[in-house]
């Protein structure tokens, strides 16, 4: 793939585009976007109760702040956004409406790992034709470790939270209308789970 072709690329443009946002961003920060792009984060369902009470452990845990974006893109093809809790906070939104967007996401993302590979191998072409600024050496290695473990999910490196503090929540795109609505009359059918 060319150089200017492999730019246009959506899986680049994604990477790039959170590296502006997130200079310090590192290569385990990449793969979680990635990871939470594709697969988003079905492993809320496995413990419910204590995904629910996180999430209302960081709702009050961090200060409203409007000056961050409300959700961003994680996926190449725009189907899973983060969705910011400090401006969420600030909005005033219900957090029963995005816990709900959660479980939905949740039950009804698949993923597929073959595409997870194909993005990751975009991701090391981008950094071998100098489109990214991350070391190949460091991403080699720790892509090695994580397919032999399977491909977990991973927290963010050290470096992302000390710069970012980051708080948010992964949900498909398609219930953004829904995770942000304040009239608590939400289009969607959701039933949440019992607490």
């Amino acid at each position: 793939m060319s150089i200017g072709i492999l730019n246009l690329h959506p899986v680049i443009r994604l990477v790039n585009d959170h590296v502006k946002r997130y200079p310090k961003i590192q290569v385990q920060d990449v793969y979680k976007l990635l990871y939470q792009g594709e697969f988003g984060v079905k492993h809320i369902i496995d413990n419910p109760e204590a995904a629910r009470a996180y999430l209302e452990q960081e709702l009050g845990q961090f200060a409203a702040d409007s000056s961050e974006s409300l959700w961003e893109y994680i996926s190449s093809d725009s189907g899973m956004v983060r969705i910011h809790l400090r401006p969420f906070r600030a909005g005033h939104y219900n957090p029963d409406r995005l816990w709900e967007s959660m479980v939905k996401t949740a039950e009804s993302v698949i993923g597929d790992t073959a595409r997870f590979e194909e993005h990751w191998r975009i991701f090391m072409q981008g950094i071998t034709k100098g489109l990214l600024p991350f070391s190949e050496d460091t991403a080699e290695d720790f892509w090695k470790e994580v397919e032999s473990a399977g491909y977990p999910a991973v927290h963010h490196s050290a470096q992302y939270r000390e710069a970012y503090s980051p708080a948010y929540r992964v949900i498909g795109a398609v219930y953004i209308e829904h995770a942000l609505d304040k009239s608590g009359q939400g289009g969607l059918n959701f039933q949440a789970p019992d607490k």
